[in-house]
C-alpha cells in the first residue's frame, strides 16, 4: 500500500478541528482519491464565492449547476448544490 506523505495527515486535522472531536480517515482510501475529491471540492467553493449568492458561509456550487431567483434565495451555513 502506498504512503500518502502529507494529504492525509492534513486532512486528519482539518477535519478533526471542523468536527471538534478526533477524526481520522480510513487507511484504505487511496490518496489519489483525497487528492481529486480536495481538488473538486476547493472548484466548488470558488464558484461558491463567485456566485453571488447570500449564504451565512461560502456555498460549494458543483459544475454546471443553475441558480434561478438569486434576490429571493438565502441559506445558511454548509450549502452544497450538486451538478445533478
Amino acid at each position: 500500500m502506498k504512503k500518502s506523505y502529507r494529504l492525509r495527515p492534513l486532512l486528519d486535522r482539518y477535519l478533526s478541528r471542523m468536527k471538534g472531536s478526533p477524526y481520522r480517515i480510513d487507511e484504505r482510501i487511496p490518496a489519489s482519491y483525497l487528492f481529486r475529491l480536495l481538488i473538486t471540492r476547493a472548484l466548488m467553493k470558488l464558484r461558491g464565492a463567485c456566485s453571488g449568492l447570500q449564504c451565512r458561509s461560502i456555498p460549494f456550487i458543483g459544475r454546471g449547476a443553475t441558480i434561478k431567483a438569486r434576490a429571493g434565495f438565502s441559506a445558511g451555513r454548509n450549502l452544497s448544490i450538486g451538478t445533478h
